[in-house]
């Protein structure tokens, strides 16, 4: 179990993840008092998206760093 905090931190930022996504599909006006259409739907899901893409790629980048380097 060397990665428990390592699943939290995942199952934390998958959380947040589908709870933003639920948030921009549920939504009627946006904060700016935009009426929401399917476009801006995706748009705004594109980047919560590459948001997402980000993270994933800098825990990777930081668990392949992290690794001894006899298993590299």
């Amino acid at each position: 179990m060397r990665h428990k905090v390592w699943w939290g931190i995942n199952i934390f930022f998958a959380a947040v993840f589908m709870s933003g996504a639920m948030l921009i599909m549920l939504r009627q006006v946006d904060g700016a008092g935009h009426v929401e259409t399917f476009g801006s739907r995706m748009a705004a899901l594109g980047v919560l998206g590459a948001f997402a893409l980000l993270i994933v790629v800098i825990e990777a980048l930081v668990w392949f760093f992290s690794r001894p380097r006899k298993e590299r």
